[in-house]
């Protein structure tokens, strides 16, 4: 499409060569009130946007044909005019520009005003009034945000042969600061005033004064006028507002009022210079306010600015801690150079220091050296912890044929992790600090395992030796192979534990592949036994030169929950309480000495403490055959409390959502599921430390802001650890793949079961409906 400042210019080309009058005078605009009957526009604080508009042109129309302007309206009642209609009916006017009055809307908090002209065009005469109209509101409305002059795809600015813009004058569904503007109908006269002003300055060149007539059908001027004015601390901005100010204007005083309400002075018209002062602040003048007219309102509101103090040094606090299980850790911490101290592991490491952001470092032997940025601000203490993964350790090693002493290929497994080793050159884990147990397996060889111990930042090498299965045929008694697993009875997942024959031969089953063992033919009994669950035995028979699959399913064992009631902003302060179970009639007292305990099916519970005027919860894990451990944290009625909530994911992309354990620093943990946010909620006002934990990842700590009332969101990332070597991830399952949907259309659900690139394109999808998506069906 040909951009219409050319398609205008061939127009008045055509009709000067023709010698046809357009029909429009020299000075002439066409005023455009948004939507209007069945479309009623926005709607918000009692108001609708087709009313508000339609008032507005009214008053605008008789401003502008006081100052010598030819005005045309696309609809002077509350009627429906479709968009083409009104953009048709312009052109057909010739008019020399283009002005659409709307109301804005968003969300109930956003506010400020802004004027809108076609893409392409703010070089334009088009963004030239769009700008000008935009700076004579924003001295008719001071007190609101400018939003400013903006470029943006709309039919009534695309589709008209003129100069045109669209002004949204405020938010009408915010009720606390741009509502009262557009139901004033003083704030509305200066609005369209504004636009008067800023029209007749662009096209006429004459002075402004032309726009001081009252409009519409307002009353004749009086021949006082009104200063209104507030006071506001730094900017000039609802949120700012400055009580106990004393304001000076034309010889009249008024101190500003503790609420938001502007002072109002009645005076001769003429030009004011205004004064405030404040204890603690710069006393400021205005000589720049519009002058006062008969009739008139003049908004004069003065920003003060605090006195500046000597600055105070802040300081930064702090622990190191051990990033694989939290401990704290002796280290040599660096706030800067030439300043150090020795961490003993114990109380809290500090530096006095000058405000401003630091980088502090820490190094102890055995760990990565790490550093934290910490913002100290002038008198305050801010607490930056430090974490230090620990060095990884690699174990190392080769597998033999026990016979031959000969290098040879096997699976070799450690948790896990496992590794189709070539029989060439070593295999190699790399690993925390620890004792592991490493076992080979391979075809026709008897499996077999070593237990290797490995420093921080250490290699220790462990080979293992098979043995060949030889197998002699025996006509009659020819032996056969008895083979299994160790099963949980009721999720069917496999554990680790011991395999014994009624012989005493055991076999220490990993928890992958299968036990095995090479026996005569007969019936055996067989017993499995594993931590946390009743043993079993049971009876198997093997036959010759046959394989016999024989799985043992063991119950879990009694589960019990055991923990501490305290006070939230005191760890060590054990209470008494009363200790329930939610969607349970399990409860316990506490006595705020020992621990308390209750017996319990496995599964995911919130556990609530109530102690007087206090109260908390924590929602902990209980696992099969254990004693879990849940501390409560209680806080007063009195202090606000909010919630957490957030994910846990793969830093390498915020849609790999992990299995996690979180905990907040001194208020318990909850166990992320990847499935649905975690949530940790009665935690009181004010910064938290945040940890998530993860095996085969490094634990991470962030900190989050708990506010009053509502849930907070915090997101986690974690590094998986490296694997050199390893054929397979560090976990062998898959990583869920989740993505929660919002109100606002920020994400969109996509199945664990799906692609990642699917998820993507989803969201991708999602997002671009959300960009097309409009409020209503003017602004298309």
């Amino acid at each position: 499409m040909m951009k219409k400042q050319t398609i205008l210019a061939y127009t008045v080309a055509a009709v000067m060569a023709l010698g046809v009058s357009t029909g429009a005078s020299a000075k002439s605009i066409c005023l455009d009130a948004g939507h209007g009957g069945s479309d009623p526009g926005a709607c918000g604080c009692s108001m609708e946007e087709a009313k508000n508009t339609l008032d507005s042109v009214k008053r605008l129309k008789g401003l502008m044909e006081n100052a010598g302007w030819t005005v045309y309206l696309t609809r002077d009642s509350d009627t429906y005019v479709s968009l083409s209609a009104r953009t048709n009916y312009a052109n057909s006017k010739g008019v020399t520009t283009f002005a659409s009055i709307h109301n804005n809307a968003f969300n109930g908090s956003a506010t400020g005003i802004e004027t809108l002209c076609q893409p392409g065009y703010m070089a334009s005469q088009s963004g030239s009034q769009a700008k000008k109209i935009q700076a004579r509101m924003h001295e008719a409305w001071p007190a609101l945000a400018n939003r400013g002059a903006k470029e943006q795809n709309l039919h009534v600015t695309r589709e008209t042969n003129m100069t045109a813009t669209l002004s949204e004058l405020a938010f009408i569904d915010n009720c606390s600061i741009d509502a009262p503007y557009l139901k004033s109908g003083d704030h509305v006269q200066n609005a369209m005033r504004a636009h008067c002003r800023a029209l007749t300055e662009l096209f006429d060149g004459s002075a402004s004064s032309k726009c001081e007539g009252s409009g519409g059908s307002q009353p004749p001027a009086t021949q006082t006028g009104v200063i209104k004015a507030g006071t506001f601390a730094e900017s000039i901005n609802q949120a700012n507002w400055l009580s106990g100010t004393k304001y000076s204007v034309g010889g009249q005083t008024q101190t500003s009022a503790s609420s938001y309400t502007m002072m109002t002075f009645t005076l001769a018209p003429g030009k004011y210079t205004a004064t405030a002062s404040k204890d603690g602040y710069e006393t400021a003048s205005r000589s720049d306010c519009e002058p006062v007219t008969a009739g008139g309102t003049t908004w004069c509101s003065i920003a003060l600015h605090k006195k500046q103090e000597a600055p105070k040094k802040g300081k930064a606090t702090g622990y190191v801690k051990d990033g694989a299980n939290g401990s704290k850790i002796a280290a040599t911490v660096t706030a800067k150079s030439g300043m150090s101290v020795n961490y003993d592991g114990k109380t809290d490491w500090s530096f006095e220091l000058d405000a401003g952001t630091y980088s502090i470092a820490a190094t102890a032997n055995g760990y990565e050296n790490a550093s934290v940025s910490c913002n100290v601000t002038s008198g305050n203490t801010s607490s930056c912890p430090i974490t230090l993964n620990p060095k990884k350790g690699t174990i190392t090693g080769q597998v033999f044929d026990a016979d031959t002493n000969e290098l040879m290929k096997a699976t070799v497994t450690l948790g896990s992790q496992h590794i189709a080793y070539n029989g060439e050159g070593k295999w190699s884990f790399t690993v925390d600090a620890g004792t592991y147990t490493v076992e080979a397996a391979a075809t026709d060889y008897e499996s077999n395992s070593v237990s290797c111990a490995v420093d921080k930042g250490g290699t220790k090498e462990c080979n293992i030796k098979l043995k060949h299965i030889t197998v002699v045929p025996e006509p009659s008694n020819q032996k056969g192979f008895l083979k299994g697993t160790l099963e949980d009875a009721q999720t069917g997942k496999f554990i680790p534990g011991d395999v014994t024959l009624s012989n005493g031969q055991v076999y220490h089953f990993s928890g992958s592949g299968k036990y095995q063992f090479y026996l005569d033919p007969g019936s055996y009994d067989i017993t499995g036994t594993s931590d946390g669950y009743f043993s079993k035995t049971v009876k198997c028979t093997v036959e010759p030169a046959k394989t016999v699959d024989c799985p043992i399913k063991l119950e879990p064992g009694a589960s019990y929950v055991t923990g501490t009631v305290y006070l939230g902003t005191e760890p060590t302060h054990l209470v008494a309480a009363d200790v329930t179970v939610e969607g349970l009639d399990k409860s316990v007292k506490y006595d705020g000495k020992t621990e308390w305990k209750l017996d319990i099916t496995p599964g995911k519970y919130k556990f609530m403490a109530t102690a007087g005027d206090y109260k908390g919860s924590s929602v902990c894990t209980v696992e099969a055959g254990k004693t879990n451990v849940c501390n409560i944290a209680v806080v007063a009625d009195g202090v606000e409390t909010g919630k957490l909530t957030g994910i846990v994911h793969d830093v390498r992309s915020e849609y790999l959502y992990l299995e996690a354990l979180v905990s907040v620093d001194g208020y318990g943990s909850v166990d992320f599921d990847a499935q649905n946010k975690w949530e940790i909620d009665d935690l009181p006002v004010g910064q938290h430390q945040v940890t998530a934990s993860r095996d085969g990842y490094y634990s991470n700590t962030v900190t989050c802001n708990v506010v009053a009332g509502e849930p907070s969101y915090c997101v986690i990332p974690l590094t998986a650890m490296a694997e050199p070597g390893s054929a397979l991830s560090i976990d062998s399952r898959e990583p869920r793949v989740t993505v929660i949907a919002s109100d606002d259309c920020s994400a969109l659900p996509i199945s664990g079961n799906r692609s990642i690139p699917f998820g993507v394109f989803a969201v991708f999808g999602l997002l671009s409906v959300c960009v097309l998506r409009r409020r209503n069906g003017d602004k298309s």
